[in-house]
């Protein structure tokens, strides 16, 4: 005869694919050997949320170095195509009818943006990671809990 002793609260996400990480998710109250499973499966899914974030986050460099080429690409032609161009802060213009003038000017603040964006993505991903890295440190820890509890009612029988 299989009696369970304690029954806990184990957070289960509804689905394994959803995009949203907060919006599904339901609490189950299982029976320890069932425990197990379960936190197994809801630690794949964190490994597989952290791995994608870490994806995130080397796209999230890409663009920064993709905008920080499109940026030196535009100063460099402006600067080498006018002689004394106009500055705004650090960027070079000159407004002509040639299509050089806007073609460099187009490239700066391209450049300028895809940093910022590129920046922007690589400190979110990092951070959403770190929070992923964070919950399978505590799956662990309970898993390690549940274990310990185990043995120890094995080796006390």
């Amino acid at each position: 005869m299989v009696t369970y002793q304690v029954a806990q609260i184990v957070y289960a996400p509804e689905n394994l694919y959803s995009q949203s990480f907060l919006s599904s998710h339901k609490f189950y109250i299982f029976s320890l050997p069932t425990i197990r499973c379960v936190t197994l499966f809801f630690r794949d899914y964190i490994r597989e949320k952290t791995a994608e974030s870490r994806h995130n986050e080397t796209v999230g460099y890409l663009t920064m170095i993709l905008g920080a080429i499109f940026l030196v690409g535009g100063v460099l032609e402006t600067v080498v195509k006018v002689e004394n161009p106009d500055w705004l802060l650090f960027f070079p213009y000159q407004l002509t009818p040639h299509p050089y003038s806007l073609l460099g000017l187009s490239f700066s603040l391209m450049g300028l943006s895809l940093l910022i964006c590129g920046m922007v993505l690589s400190l979110k991903y990092a951070l959403e990671r770190s929070g992923y890295m964070r919950e399978l440190e505590e799956l662990r820890k309970l898993e390690e809990k549940t274990l310990l509890e185990q043995a120890q009612k094995q080796t006390s029988n």
